[in-house]
């Protein structure tokens, strides 16, 4: 802290000396309103050295709220009170909170940077506004320019852009750009989705965020950068935007001519926005499903088998739609003037039933839906199989006033649930037979595979002799074939043993028991001491996590996972992030590494057993490792998938659901 230029009273100056140890910053103002002393947060503040600070009147740093600052510092002097004020500052980028202190003919400042809090109010209030805005029938444009002109007003450096895929889910096209030149909105319609498409492109196909914090170094956008570039800009990262089905409908580009990455603070409240646009887009849809779908609906009863009808509750008459005709032979046009018409036609069996179930729902206060399945007799006499159903409409006092429905023929179902009832035995004793046959299968390879080794032992003993006592009198070529053999008997030996590790899970469920899912990783980190030089880096949980599943098992995915990051590592040292989490239902785990990556297209299938992508040449294994995984994971009933694609490393993440909280107690 400078000294003072004139001397203060020693409380006064004991006083400012604890001010001035605040971690926010503070300034002490002379009788003119000029800075006399400083703390180093107010350096820091500001920006400014200690001389160009010393003697400073303290609005001018301000300028953009100089009269006002002005104002409310000799308020709070002449009225001896404390006083408060927030504002943004244009000159900072900061929203400040300035507290005045006044003395004797001085004052003293406190000034706290609220940045954080304030931008997420504004966060907060501006998604409020969408949903609003949505729901009170506002033009999607509309509704996504107050969105895009908040986000632009909340974080200055910050450019907003909303893209939308196209049906073919292929090619991305401008939504809302309001701050892009109409040049540059011509380049984004078209942007193909895919690996190297620029931060949305590659966002909408792999469906993540993707953060570019350099756009001219980034092979993302190698073939695109200069028209961005040449505005100023230099990062852009990208959300992509889904429906509630979980499909990528577009995406938020967020651009910025500083060299950034986004903190957890700007993923929160941007992803909260893009679920926004991802509801608005889905709406957008839906309204014109629902618009075609009127337009549609007039062709319906000409178009369909079913039969439409409409009930009038209050003539107690019903219009029948064309396909009436072709169902009992009575034109449409002479309707059915009564209902009781209808119930004529009823099976007798089914009549009093199924008009006992309409008129219960008509009268009923609060059912608005009635179905009924029943035998209605045809124009030749022979009864056909209905599946009828209809929706009550009621006027503003809840009277019912209307309803309308479809009559189906089923009876070809009907006779296709006989067939079906007669497969559905037969196949349920064919599942019995193959589940029996499975199991002796899985027996059978566990004996195969145990009995296997002692032969395979004594073939690997006989080859170690030969090699020892033989190789002076063997000539290169016999050397070499004893090389391949013992190669081949050291691959079968990894085989059966992993055969055998197999056949062990189909035979014997985990032992479950709740115990530490940090420590176990802890542990498996330390087997690969000598490929991974701190382990420590790759853990990022903190603290215990607590689960319950079997441990060896546990043990085990663990080891398989972190050994495939490891084997398929893109550097001399990988790099290996472990996380995890829990929530209401699951624990759930993370894997991530920056290997070589896996296309898309084997996502699904190197969970199979003997799957390998790569020639044995390149990476060892049997092809057995992801499908163990696999198989605890299903046992545990959960879940494992990967996301991943050529070039950009894998993350694999698996799911194991808790128990149900009265079965067993966490220690």
């Amino acid at each position: 802290m400078d000294i003072p230029k004139e001397p203060k009273q020693p409380i006064e100056q004991t006083l400012i000396s604890f001010l001035a140890s605040f971690e926010c910053a503070f300034f002490s103002l002379d009788n003119e309103g000029k800075i006399d002393s400083f703390n180093q947060a107010a350096v820091d503040l500001f920006n400014l050295p200690h001389e160009i600070l010393l003697g400073k009147s303290f609005p001018d740093l301000l300028s953009s709220g100089h009269d006002q600052i002005a104002e409310v510092i000799q308020q709070s002097i002449s009225r001896n009170q404390v006083t408060e004020m927030d504002r943004f500052f244009p000159e900072t980028g900061k929203w400040l909170q300035i507290k005045i202190y006044p003395g004797e003919n001085s004052c003293n400042l406190l000034i706290k940077d609220i940045t954080p809090t304030r931008q997420a109010a504004l966060c907060d209030e501006l998604e409020r506004e969408v949903y609003a805005m949505n729901a009170a029938g506002h033009g999607m444009q509309d509704v996504l320019d107050h969105l895009l002109t908040g986000i632009n007003s909340i974080f200055p450096e910050f450019t907003p852009s909303v893209l939308e895929l196209d049906k073919s889910g292929t090619k991305l096209y401008n939504l809302c750009s309001p701050f892009f030149p109409e040049y540059y909105i011509e380049k984004l319609n078209g942007i193909e989705t895919g690996i190297n498409k620029a931060s949305c492109g590659t966002a909408a196909y792999l469906k993540h965020p993707v953060f570019v914090d350099d756009i001219t170094t980034s092979i993302l956008w190698k073939d695109c950068y200069e028209s961005a570039a040449s505005m100023g800009y230099i990062s852009c990262w990208s959300f992509p935007a889904f429906d509630s089905s979980g499909n990528v409908l577009g995406s938020l580009g967020i651009y910025s001519k500083s060299k950034r990455m986004p903190d957890s603070f700007h993923q929160l409240h941007l992803n909260k926005f893009c679920r926004a646009i991802g509801i608005l887009l889905e709406h957008k849809r839906l309204a014109a499903q629902l618009k075609l779908n009127n337009e549609l609906f007039g062709y319906v009863t000409k178009a369909t088998n079913d039969v439409i009808w409409n009930y009038d509750v209050a003539s107690n008459t019903v219009f029948w739609g064309a396909s009436f005709s072709n169902l009992v032979g009575i034109k449409p046009e002479s309707h059915l003037a009564e209902l009781g018409e209808w119930k004529h036609h009823v099976h007798e069996e089914d009549r009093d039933r199924v008009a006992a179930s309409f008129w219960n729902t008509i009268h009923s206060d609060n059912q608005n839906k009635w179905e009924a399945e029943y035998r209605f007799m045809r124009k030749d006499g022979q009864y056909a199989y209905i599946f009828d159903r209809g929706h009550v409409i009621r006027d503003e006092h809840g009277k019912v006033i209307r309803m309308i429905g479809a009559m189906q023929d089923i009876t070809e179902r009907k006779q296709t649930e006989l067939e079906l009832r007669k497969l559905n035995e037969t196949l349920e004793k064919r599942a019995l037979e193959l589940q029996q046959s499975n199991a002796e299968l899985e027996k059978f390879a566990y004996i195969a595979s145990h009995d296997l080794k002692e032969p395979l032992r004594m073939i690997s003993g006989f080859l170690h002799l030969l090699d020892k006592k033989y190789s002076v009198e063997l000539d290169e070529r016999a050397l070499e074939y004893i090389a391949f053999a013992r190669d081949g008997a050291d691959r079968m030996k990894e085989l059966i043993n992993d055969l055998l590790e197999y056949s062990r899970l189909t035979t014997a469920l985990p032992d479950y028991e709740y115990f530490d899912a940090c420590q176990e990783i802890e542990n498996v980190l330390l087997i690969f001491r000598n490929e991974i030089p701190d382990p420590a880096s790759c853990f990022i949980c903190k603290g215990k996590l607590h689960i319950f599943a079997g441990k060896n098992r546990f043990h085990q995915l663990m080891l398989n996972l972190i050994s495939n990051a490891v084997k398929y590592r893109s550097t001399p040292l990988p790099e290996i992030k472990i996380a995890c989490a829990e929530n209401e239902y699951e624990w759930v785990f993370e894997i991530s590494d920056n290997g070589i990556g896996i296309d898309p297209a084997y996502h699904d299938k190197i969970f199979e057993m003997f799957t390998r992508l790569h020639h044995r040449s390149e990476f060892s294994g049997t092809g057995i490792g992801l499908a163990i995984c696999k198989k605890i994971i299903e046992q545990h009933n959960g879940t494992i998938s990967v996301v991943s694609a050529p070039g950009f490393g894998s993350t694999f993440k698996f799911t194991i659901p808790k128990p149900a909280p009265t079965k067993i107690k966490n220690p």
